[in-house]
């Protein structure tokens, strides 16, 4: 954009944009209905998703929007999860709430996915997503990540980037 509005000549960066939207068609997994981690020796996917399977919006790429949509849904819909966005699909039994990148909520993370979705229209799940990361830091201050079904702290106990995500973000109201 800024190169157009320049007067540049924007054919390579176009060139290297729609390689990097080609790419992100390699990790979707239609068994899944996200994008999923991909093994280039096996030609396999993994069998979830994870909370980065909801950043290509974040990337510009709207490809499998409606599908990705619908699976933040599903993973909403999982009772025992209170806080969005798990790092981990929490419909498997793989799911550890605790555990690192198996299910904890990551501020971090959860900006990136609400600016993507809030980019393509998705105004009232963005802010879903703001206000739970909210919540998990009014309830259990600045730690690493934070338990999406009790919403208590995970990691590290003092994580500047979570502090820095309440000053920049998660603690300013939509309005």
């Amino acid at each position: 954009w800024l190169g157009e509005r320049l007067g540049r000549d924007t054919t390579a960066i176009h060139a290297r944009i729609d390689r990097m939207t080609a790419g992100f068609e390699q990790f979707w997994n239609p068994d899944a209905g996200t994008y999923c981690s991909f093994d280039l020796i096996t030609g396999n996917h993994a069998e979830f998703g994870t909370s980065a399977s909801f950043l290509a919006p974040y990337a510009g790429v709207d490809a499998h929007l409606d599908e990705l949509l619908g699976e933040l849904a599903a993973w909403d819909a999982v009772t025992r999860c209170r806080y969005l966005v798990p790092s981990f699909d929490p419909r498997s039994d793989d799911f550890e709430p605790r555990r690192y990148w198996r299910g904890p909520v990551w501020c971090m993370i959860n900006y990136l996915i609400a600016t993507g979705l809030r980019e393509f229209g998705h105004d009232d799940l963005a802010e879903r997503i703001r206000a739970d990361t909210a919540a998990l830091i009014r309830r259990s201050g600045m730690p690493e990540s934070f338990d999406p079904v009790d919403g208590g702290p995970v990691g590290g106990p003092r994580f500047t980037w979570t502090a820095a995500l309440w000053l920049a973000w998660a603690g300013v109201s939509a309005t």
